[in-house]
């Protein structure tokens, strides 16, 4: 499906935070609910148990697929407390929002709970779309680009054969669904990727410059102690 713009990401969370989400296709398609006893809780107010309840919707993930789920963009706990501060409380870190964090958690946590069983189904089972390619768990330094692929055998397979010389024995090969796209849209990733990686290698060689200055320093300092001891020990011999 085609990457969703702002307005759309921004509605659907707006419903993914109601009590009851309505879904994508309200009011032309209904979400209705039932209750459903879970449990009961002891009331300090009123001295006794209450019953506690769950709304259960008439869809399991209220009416959206996991496509656009997913399309959301919002793969972990993190991507939501980015989105929820950047998008409520002008990007503030959470020890910058005072009162205000108790309710940035609170959406936090209502959004990653609706969305965080279908984010890893997803994930596990792909589809097709964008696979990234990489060494390890996580992205960087092991990350070797995208790769479009119809499965997630189809993408490891592509992996191994695109990237396989670059192994080391040590070394295994990790495929990870990453949207639903199309060929065109791997150039636009991939870009990113190899501009990560120029900033990286600009990064090392300013590294090395100042190691190579530190060890030139390191072997002056060596020099400049041997001198000063055949000195002193050539004054000791007079």
């Amino acid at each position: 499906m085609p990457l969703l713009t702002n307005t759309i990401i921004n509605r659907y969370v707006d419903d993914l935070l109601r009590a009851r989400p309505q879904g994508p296709n309200h009011p032309y398609t209904k979400i209705t609910y039932e209750k459903e006893r879970t449990g009961e809780r002891w009331c300090k107010k009123d001295y006794y148990y209450k019953d506690v309840f769950e709304l259960i919707p008439s869809h399991p993930t209220w009416g959206y697929t996991p496509e656009q789920i997913f399309s959301i963009g919002l793969m972990d706990r993190d991507d939501v407390d980015k989105y929820v501060r950047k998008r409520w409380f002008d990007g503030k870190a959470s020890y910058q929002l005072g009162k205000k964090k108790a309710t940035a958690t609170r959406r936090i946590n209502r959004i990653w709970g609706r969305m965080d069983d279908v984010i890893h189904k997803v994930k596990r089972e792909g589809g097709t779309g964008i696979y990234n390619v990489r060494v390890g768990y996580y992205s960087g330094d092991g990350e070797f680009g995208n790769i479009y692929a119809t499965s997630p055998e189809e993408a490891k397979r592509f992996a191994k054969m695109f990237f396989g010389y670059l192994l080391t024995d040590n070394n295994r090969v990790r495929v990870e669904f990453v949207r639903f796209g199309t060929p065109p849209e791997v150039i636009a990733l991939n870009a990113q990727t190899m501009q990560r990686a120029s900033i990286n290698i600009a990064s090392w060689e300013e590294d090395i410059i100042k190691l190579k200055k530190k060890i030139e320093e390191k072997k002056i300092r060596i020099e400049t102690l041997s001198m000063i001891e055949a000195q002193q020990l050539a004054v000791e011999d007079k």
